[in-house]
């Protein structure tokens, strides 16, 4: 019996060694310096897979190559996690921060197959990471959401706790779908569960977003900043940091200084003579005038 144990021991040992020599790596090249900022929002946010940034629900987050890292498990895998095609949203309120994310992808290459919400992460999914701005190691909010493409189901999971329970639940504070050609999250943690207070404009928070796109085996991984998968592990110093501003300015539109006729008839006149001026020298130097077509 304890050569049997020590053989299953030793079989998983060499498992779990041949899945670290195939994994593959790559740091963010502004590892430490990945920053930006998050208006407020001017309207309540809609679990419904509208992102609608015209009404101030959410803002893009326009971002960088540099600040990206990835992992796969696979040579291959790496090259597709760096060519996603992905985007980012953002806003935050009284109540907590929102975020959606946008991975433009064909339907076809959305796969979630997993009914265990925890293993989520080796096919389409995303993993998102919060932290006070001083964190360090695992001390974070990781959880993840996605939906299971076979059976429609929404799935839910949460791999670590910051302050008191969370709980992603669908159309209560998360959102996934296929939609006009993109998977589209959108989900909120209030801000007990990030800071254990209230927030305010110019607090700064710590953010890790995973954009998984694999298919089981095979993961792969593209993270804004690091600090949840790959090198170095878990590590909320990582976490790019984010910003609270205020919601931006609406700037109306001037309306055009209205004109009497006698002031448009002027104009017009004005105008007609300068034309006839331009034809007539043309006419004199021997050029041409002709008109253009509209293609």
């Amino acid at each position: 019996m304890k050569k049997f144990v020590s053989l299953v021991m030793a079989g998983a040992m060499i498992a779990s060694m041949a899945v670290a020599a195939n994994a593959v790596y790559e740091a963010e090249a502004d590892a430490g310096k990945v920053a930006f900022d998050v208006p407020k929002a001017r309207v309540a946010v809609e679990y419904d897979g509208v992102i609608d940034v015209d009404a101030g629900e959410y803002y893009e987050i326009e971002l960088k190559d540099s600040w990206f890292s990835y992992a796969a498990n696979t040579d291959a895998g790496l090259a597709d996690a760096k060519a996603l095609d992905a985007q980012l949203f953002m806003s935050w309120d009284d109540d907590g921060i929102n975020l959606a994310a946008k991975v433009n992808v064909a339907e076809s290459d959305y796969v979630q197959t997993e009914t265990d919400a925890a293993s989520m992460w080796y096919q389409d999914c995303i993993q998102v990471n919060f932290s006070t701005e001083d964190a360090t190691g695992t001390d974070r909010l990781e959880y993840g959401i996605a939906r299971n493409t076979d059976t429609g189901d929404f799935l839910g999971n949460v791999w670590q706790q910051k302050n008191g329970t969370y709980t992603p639940a669908e159309g209560d504070n998360a959102f996934v779908d296929y939609v006009d050609g993109a998977i589209v999250y959108e989900t909120s943690v209030p801000w007990d569960v990030i800071l254990g207070s209230d927030a305010a404009e110019g607090d700064t928070i710590g953010v890790c977003l995973v954009y998984s796109t694999g298919s089981n085996p095979d993961y792969i991984h593209t993270q804004l900043a690091h600090g949840c998968t790959g090198d170095p592990g878990k590590a909320a110093d990582g976490f790019a940091k984010a910003t609270l501003i205020a919601a931006p300015e609406i700037v109306e539109p001037e309306e055009p200084a209205e004109t009497t006729g006698g002031e448009q008839a002027a104009q017009t006149a004005d105008f007609g003579i300068i034309v006839s001026a331009v034809l007539f020298a043309a006419s004199a130097a021997g050029v041409v005038v002709a008109t253009r077509k509209k293609h």
